[in-house]
């Protein structure tokens, strides 16, 4: 066994002293309970401190094992391999110390960082038991990237636990028990449609799961009235199924997030009856900018195009009658990014009870016409957010438009009755100085205006710019959108509509 690091006593001054002589005088459940609360490195280095002290470290309820906090443990030496594999040793060696001397028969909190440990496998998995061991109520472990950890049978079956965050992990095929369990998060984790139903299945007490680039399953059913919390990113689905569909039936769920990089998955809500709030501000790809990703250099003619556009604006409709009776809900730009999909004329929609809304609307290619439309059907709405933001998926290859003369003549006719405040954010940091972003400003202009015009009894409309200032030159990096905003703001002002609405221009400014 590696021996464990040495600690380096160092000098205190007076003060330092005094302010020890007081803490000391804490009678030891409360000095374990503050020491519980640091990283276990930091309640690890008390140990020199004094007699006292020295095991008041081994009865701490939380274990902290994350490597960014043993830096100071580190020795730097002449090769970075070496560098590496004795931060690497040093890591393990410290772990394995602590587990050793660890008095407490009971663990709240253990979280453990294993990203670089991917040959010491046995020694994960024993120390995972050890926390089982211990009737374990959270953990955080995190697996390496390169290298998915499998999980022990025992941690499988871990009765204990309330919340749990796995990173790279794997299941195969573990009979899952944890019956207690109200938080889940997994990232990075791929589960087949029958995995997904074996951990849903022992979770009967999980009321809230987070899935962040978990893919593999095409169909997720929650039926546990306790379950309220979905949060869904990334979801992905390998190249070689060609049924490109998620299916979410969960009728007691509350609040849903869809967000992150779908490519060309079509997530359908089937029964999500009982949402109060929902995010959705996902984004999706053109087929020829997904088949050119792929390098699959196939050629897709403009009517095929067409069809893959026209097949997630039945979607987009999909989603509305799903969401028609939250009262809050956040929609990303996708939504009056998609061609035709708002052209309502001739067709059905459901009247939204939605009253609290925020548009996350990419400034270089939101759809003016698609996001007045949005709002049309949307009658109820007293609170609108706008929040501007950055081109993450650019659909460069796609050239596919559609004719909006009818619906430009239906938004004529929109009213919003009942908007009562309106705020425009910038939620970028970057410059205005690019053709195509100039151009989105001025639709954004021409929507303010619009806005103005129909909401009837607006009360309040708040325009903020953030911009970035450089520590070094003291100059704003991002002072177009001051500019621009302030522009925006004046225009308003000026060519408002008879209202008694409040107007409010704030210019924040973050420093690097």
């Amino acid at each position: 066994m590696i021996n464990p690091p040495l600690l380096k006593r160092e000098k205190l001054s007076v003060a330092e002293i005094e302010t020890l002589d007081r803490i000391s005088q804490l009678p030891d459940a409360l000095l374990v309970q503050i020491l519980s609360l640091l990283p276990t490195k930091d309640a690890f280095t008390t140990c020199v401190l004094s007699k006292r002290w020295h095991f008041l470290w081994t009865f701490v309820y939380n274990l902290i094992f994350t490597q960014k906090s043993y830096r100071d443990f580190y020795e730097p030496v002449v090769s970075r391999d070496e560098n590496c594999s004795l931060k690497i040793e040093k890591f393990v060696s410290f772990v394995n110390h602590v587990l050793n001397g660890f008095v407490s028969s009971k663990i709240t909190k253990f979280e453990l960082d294993a990203t670089q440990l991917f040959t010491y496998t046995s020694q994960i998995k024993r120390w995972l038991s050890f926390a089982v061991e211990r009737e374990v109520k959270h953990v955080v472990f995190l697996s390496s990237y390169t290298h998915a950890c499998v999980l022990p049978e025992s941690f499988c079956n871990c009765s204990s636990l309330i919340t749990l965050y796995l990173r790279q992990c794997c299941f195969n095929d573990a009979v899952i028990v944890w019956k207690f369990l109200k938080s889940l998060k997994l990232e990075s984790v791929i589960l087949k449609d029958d995995e997904i139903l074996n951990l849903l299945s022992g979770c009967p007490a999980l009321e809230r799961m987070e899935l962040d680039d978990v893919g593999g399953f095409r169909c997720l059913k929650i039926n546990s009235s306790k379950f309220k919390r979905l949060d869904l990113k990334n979801h992905r689905l390998p190249h070689d199924i060609s049924d490109r569909s998620l299916e979410i039936y969960a009728p007691y769920l509350e609040h849903l997030e869809i967000s992150g990089d779908l490519g060309d998955l079509q997530c359908r809500l089937v029964d999500v009856s009982s949402l109060v709030n929902a995010k959705v501000n996902f984004y999706i790809s053109c087929i020829k900018h997904i088949r050119h990703e792929r390098e699959e250099f196939i050629s897709v003619d403009d009517y095929s195009c067409h069809d893959y556009h026209q097949s997630f604006s039945i979607l987009a409709r999909d989603y509305l009658q799903k969401l028609s009776c939250a009262t809050e809900l956040t929609i990303g730009s996708w939504f009056t990014e998609v061609p035709c999909m708002w052209q309502f004329n001739g067709l059905l929609v459901p009247e939204l009870k939605c009253k609290y809304l925020t548009l996350e609307l990419c400034l270089e290619n939101f759809d003016l016409n698609g996001v007045a439309g949005l709002l049309g059907a949307l009658p109820h709405v007293e609170t609108l957010n706008i929040y501007l933001t950055e081109n993450l998926l650019d659909n460069y290859f796609c050239d596919f438009e559609e004719n909006n003369t009818d619906l430009q003549s239906w938004i004529s006719s929109i009213v919003f009755p009942n908007l009562k405040n309106i705020t425009i954010v910038n939620s970028i940091l970057v410059c205005l100085n690019r053709q195509k972003r100039k151009w989105g400003f001025r639709r954004l202009v021409k929507l303010s205006q619009l806005l103005l015009k129909k909401a009837t009894i607006l009360k309040k409309f708040l325009v903020i710019s953030k911009s970035r200032m450089c520590k070094k030159c003291k100059k704003c990096l991002t002072n177009c959108w001051c500019n621009f905003f302030s522009d925006l703001f004046d225009k308003l002002y000026l060519s408002r509509y008879p209202t008694n609405a409040k107007f409010t221009f704030e210019d924040q400014v973050f420093r690097d």
